[in-house]
This record gives C-alpha cells, structure tokens and sequence, in this order.
C-alpha cells in the first residue's frame, strides 16, 4: 500500500471525524494522496475503458454530462477484471480504511466517470441517502472545479482544490438521523479530459 498512497501526513481518523462536526459543510479534498505513477497506470486504464451514459431518472432536476463505466458492484455482481488497476485500488483503499477508521466501513460500488473538455459536469446535487458511512472520489485525471454547497441554488459554495492525485471526501450518513446532512456538490468548468473514480458504501450490501 505504502507505493499506491501517500499517507505519511494523513490522519484519515481525524479527517473523517471533522466531516461530521456539525460546522463542517461535509467535503474535503487530500491532495497528492495517490502516488504519482500509479495515478499515471490508472490513467492509462480510464482512457481505454468502456464508457456508457449515467441512468437517467424520472423527476430528477440534476443535470449530468459525463459518461460512465461500473467497475464494481457487489449487488449486481459485476466485477471488471479487465481494469485491474482499479481493483488493486479498491481492495487498496478499503484495506486502508479498515485499517485507520471504525469496523463497519466497505465498498460496495466502484465507478469510473469520464468528463469531456467543456462538459457542463453535473448541477447540484446530493448522493442517495442509501449510500452510508463515507464517499470517496480519487482524482485520476484532468482539471475540473469541484464545489460543495449548501443547497440546489448554489449557496455558500466553497470551492474543493482537487488536481490529479486528489482524494476528495463526502460526508454520508451513518444512521438514518443524519440524511439531512448529506451535502449538494457539483462539478463544472472542465477544461480537458477528466477521469474519477468514484467509491461508496451502499446500505445493506
């Protein structure tokens, strides 16, 4: 792990507990937490990945202009071994978690995004109130502006630094009472080719 990740200086415990204090707007990002040549083999793997378009949902008001490709979902048993990149980074990072963060976390989804230059990303908006514990996004690739916020309308947008390497953390709820404090995010302003890896905990898997 100690070539995959850059955690000499990173109190992951601390940070993830700081998502939590009711002050805290529910996102961060850790630069330079992937190690520079294993971002580059994994670059390599999202440029020649098998991409479709994100599912689309009747009522929804978010807006999504990328494409997608599921690399692991344990409830639909899909598993890519033609991305072996991105399994050692998912077995990786959830050893890493188990490791330095309360039993209890997993991950149970593993999806790559792709955003093309002057993609208009995705508006604001919130992740399900079904994934729990903790959502992590590992910047593979490409320059994009990542926001958190405090509601659909944009208010109070704090900009999330994230260049290639970044680890950007989002609060997610870890009982029912904490629903309400998932935090709207959105993406925009890309200006090149950008890769995401996206991570999460989804309930009951």
């Amino acid at each position: 792990m100690a070539d995959l990740f850059n955690v000499q200086d990173v109190d992951i415990r601390r940070a993830v507990e700081s998502l939590y204090h009711p002050s805290h707007p529910g996102g961060m990002s850790i630069k330079s937490f992937l190690n520079d040549s294993f971002r580059k083999e994994l670059l390599e793997e999202a440029r020649g990945a098998a991409y479709t378009k994100p599912p689309e949902y009747p009522g929804s008001r978010v807006e999504e202009d990328y494409d997608m490709c599921v690399l692991f979902d344990g409830e639909r048993g899909i598993l890519r071994p033609e991305y072996p990149g991105y399994l050692l980074l998912k077995d990786a990072y959830e050893s890493f978690l188990a490791d330095n963060l309360p039993p209890g976390l997993g991950i149970s989804q593993e999806v790559l995004n792709r955003y093309r230059p002057g993609s208009g990303g995705i508006t604001a908006h919130r992740d399900f109130p079904t994934n729990i514990n903790l959502v992590s996004i590992f910047v593979i690739g490409g320059q994009g502006r990542f926001y958190i916020c405090a509601d659909r309308e944009r208010h109070n947008a704090a900009e999330l630094e994230n260049p290639p390497g970044s680890l950007i953390l989002l609060r997610a709820p870890r009982n029912w009472k904490e629903r309400s404090q998932r935090p709207y995010h959105f993406v925009e302003d890309i200006k090149e080719e950008r890769y995401t890896c996206l991570l999460r905990q989804v309930a009951g898997q």
